[in-house]
C-alpha cells in the first residue's frame, strides 16, 4: 500500500514492452535507455531516447547450441554500461530438455557502439557437472567498483564438476554469490571470489544485484533463504566500501504470513539517496490461482525513507522502507523477475507477466511489461 512517506504516484496502466522474459533496464550516459532480455536460446536488446518509443530489437547474441547440436537455454539478461558508450552484456547459458551431464556458464558480450553491434559472447565461468541435477550458475549482476575495476556478481550453486578452484557448496540448500574482476586490457575476468558465503548464512543466497549508494560505498540485495522454516525466501542487504569485502546480510522485507514467499529482489539509488527495492512477493499479491510460489506473486516496490550508506550496514532493518502501491497486481497475472530504471523524474518498473489457466496451470508468458510513476522529493 502506499506510504505517505514515500509517495509513489502510477502515471497511467502498465503498457505491453516486447515479447521475452526475465529483462534488466539501465539508463545510458547519453541520456538513452537500454533494456536486454531473454529470447528462447538467445539474448536481444531494445534501446530508447526518451523511455517511451523502443527501437526494434537488436540481437545481442547468436542461438547457443551443444557440440552435438542441441539448443541450449539462454537467458538472466543484463546489461551495463560500463564507460560512456561500452556496454556489457551478461547472461547465463546451460543445458536444456533431457541431459546426462548438466553444462552451465555465465558468458558476457561487448558493444563499443552503445548497443548496436555486439562481440562474440566470451565465457566468465563454466561447469559441467555429472549427472541430471540442475546445479549451475544464475543471474548475473555488473556495477564498477569505488576503485575504478568492473565486477560481474552471479549466484551459484555448483555442487562439483569440472570447474578448476572453483568454490562449490556442499549441499544444494546453499547458494554462494561468486564476483569475478574484468580486465580491460585482456578483455577477460579473473578467477572467482566468494562475496556472500551461503554454508555460512545456511542460506541459498542468489539472485544478487547491487547499487553505488550516494557516500560512495555499495549496496547489495539478495533473495535468502535463511529462515527457511517460516518463508521460503526473504530479501536480505548488504553493504561493502570496496564491493570484495561485504557485511553480514540484514533483513529488509520478510512476509508477514508463514510460508510466504519474497525473491528476485532489484535496488536502484535515487537522486536524493534514497534507494528503491523491488522483489516479487505472494503476500497480497493478488494472483490466487498459480500454484507455484513464483507464478503467484507479483512486483513489489520498496522505498528507503531516507538516504542509507555504509553507516547503515549493521542496523537497516525494514522499519526503514515504505510500500508503495503494486505496479502490476492483478487476480489474473503474475509479474516476475521484476527490474527498475531511474530517469526523467520518473521510476520505471518492468516485470515479466503472465496469465493462470482455471485449474492452476501456469500459461506460457505474456511478455514484459513496463510502468512508470512519479515520485515526490
Amino acid at each position: 500500500m502506499k506510504d505517505a512517506l514515500s509517495p509513489l504516484v502510477w502515471d497511467g496502466p502498465a503498457s505491453h514492452f516486447t515479447d521475452g522474459g526475465y529483462a534488466r533496464m539501465i539508463g545510458l550516459s547519453d541520456g538513452s535507455a537500454a533494456v536486454a532480455y531473454g529470447a528462447g536460446n538467445r539474448i536481444l536488446l531494445k534501446k530508447s531516447g526518451d523511455g517511451e518509443n523502443w527501437s526494434e530489437p537488436i540481437t545481442v547474441t547468436p542461438p547457443f547450441y551443444s557440440e552435438d547440436g542441441t539448443p541450449l537455454a539462454c537467458a538472466n539478461a543484463n546489461v551495463y554500461e560500463w564507460k560512456p558508450g561500452a556496454l556489457m552484456a551478461a547472461y547465463r547459458v546451460h543445458s536444456a530438455g533431457d541431459y546426462l551431464t548438466f553444462y552451465s556458464s555465465i558468458r558476457f558480450s561487448l558493444s563499443s557502439d552503445g548497443g548496436a553491434t555486439w562481440g562474440e559472447p566470451k565465457t566468465v565461468a563454466e561447469n559441467t557437472y555429472p549427472g541430471k541435477k540442475f546445479s549451475g550458475f544464475w543471474e548475473p549482476h555488473m556495477i564498477l567498483l569505488p576503485d575504478g575495476r568492473l565486477a560481474l556478481y552471479y549466484a551459484s550453486d555448483c555442487l562439483g564438476g569440472t570447474a578448476k578452484d572453483y568454490p562449490f557448496v556442499s549441499s544444494m540448500l546453499y547458494q554462494h554469490i561468486i564476483l569475478h574482476l574484468f580486465d580491460e586490457r585482456s578483455q577477460t575476468f579473473g578467477g572467482p571470489l566468494v562475496a556472500s558465503d551461503g554454508e555460512k548464512h545456511n542460506s541459498r543466497d542468489g539472485m544478487p544485484v547491487l547499487t553505488t549508494l550516494a557516500d560512495g560505498s555499495l549496496s547489495m540485495v539478495i533473495e535468502s533463504s535463511h529462515d527457511r522454516e517460516n518463508h521460503p525466501f526473504v530479501i536480505r542487504m548488504l553493504f561493502s566500501r570496496d564491493g570484495i569485502v561485504w557485511s553480514e546480510p540484514r533483513t529488509v522485507f520478510s512476509p508477514a504470513g508463514k510460508g510466504e514467499y519474497a525473491g528476485a529482489p532489484y535496488i536502484i539509488t535515487l537522486p536524493d539517496g534514497r534507494v528503491a527495492v523491488s522483489f516479487q512477493g505472494t503476500e497480497n499479491s493478488g494472483c490466487t490461482r498459480a500454484k507455484r510460489n513464483v507464478h503467484k506473486s507479483t512486483m513489489n516496490v520498496l522505498i528507503s525513507r531516507r538516504p542509507l550508506g555504509f553507516a547503515d550496514a549493521e542496523s537497516v532493518s525494514p522499519e526503514d522502507f515504505s510500500a508503495a502501491e503494486p505496479p502490476f497486481r492483478s487476480p489474473e497475472r503474475y509479474a516476475i523477475w521484476p527490474a527498475m530504471a531511474f530517469s526523467r523524474g520518473k521510476l520505471h518498473c518492468l516485470a515479466q507477466c503472465g496469465g493462470t489457466a482455471p485449474d492452476g496451470a501456469v500459461l506460457p508468458s505474456d511478455g514484459l511489461f513496463l510502468r512508470s510513476g512519479s515520485l515526490k522529493f
